[in-house]
């Protein structure tokens, strides 16, 4: 599947793609795995992650 966003040009147009590109990531890796995504938010966040294996 292939998404396009046309969002013009200049420093605002970069954040915007950025964030758009972003949201679609975390949304492939929700799909993917639950348990993944958790990771991820939690290292962004820098809350700290206790992981039982």
């Amino acid at each position: 599947m292939k998404q396009t966003l046309e969002v013009g040009t200049g420093v605002d147009a970069v954040d915007k793609k950025l964030e758009v590109a972003r949201k679609w990531i975390e949304a492939e890796i929700k799909m993917v795995s639950p348990r993944l995504s958790r990771y991820i938010c939690a290292a962004e966040t820098g809350a700290p992650l206790i992981v039982s294996l």
